[in-house]
């Protein structure tokens, strides 16, 4: 049989050492701990959290300073915002192949051509999002994307188009435009 007193021991000491300093505190109040607080020496209990200290906030640890990347403009944006608005760029740029062809027919080969190579171009940087590859190195493939929607708005600046495709194209040229500023990609 395994002697296991000296486990208890050691256990019974540290809760009897625990209940005496709750008794004391109890007993001397507020003031008391305030004092402590105060004091210059260290203690257990402190009033200013030490130099580059981040306070836990409601149980969870404090999160690393995310990286950024910083426009043209001078705004930091995170791995999430940048994603946010290229996830936006691909949703649309669906919508706008969808939009011109349904709407162009047989003429609209080169409009659709242009708008499936900006499609690529954007899934291209999308992927790269998801494979976590360095998001802030990624600004040759948002070159990419600018260079193919440049291309598209000049064929569409010369087709008399429709005003789904219209309709479609201003809101993606915005987020192309943020896109642009955010990798800092000349329009």
């Amino acid at each position: 049989m395994v002697d296991r007193s000296n486990r208890y021991d050691g256990l019974l000491l540290s809760m009897v050492g625990l209940l005496a300093i709750v008794a004391i505190l109890s007993l001397t109040g507020p003031p008391a701990i305030a004092q402590v607080a105060r004091s210059r020496e260290p203690h257990i209990l402190q009033s200013r959290p030490a130099p580059g200290h981040r306070p836990v906030e409601h149980g969870r640890l404090p999160r690393p300073a995310e990286p950024v990347l910083v426009d043209s403009s001078g705004r930091p944006h995170t791995r999430e915002q940048v994603h946010a608005v290229v996830e936006r760029v691909r949703v649309r740029a669906g919508q706008l192949v969808r939009a011109v062809d349904r709407s162009q027919g047989e003429n609209g080969a080169p409009v659709l051509r242009k708008a499936l190579t900006l499609q690529r171009a954007v899934g291209h940087l999308n992927r790269q999002f998801l494979r976590g590859e360095d998001w802030r190195r990624a600004r040759a493939s948002a070159a990419s994307v600018v260079a193919a929607a440049r291309d598209l708005d000049a064929v569409l600046a010369g087709e008399q188009g429709a005003r789904e495709i219209q309709t479609v194209w201003q809101p993606l040229r915005r987020d192309i435009n943020q896109l642009a500023a955010i990798y800092r990609v000349p329009e």
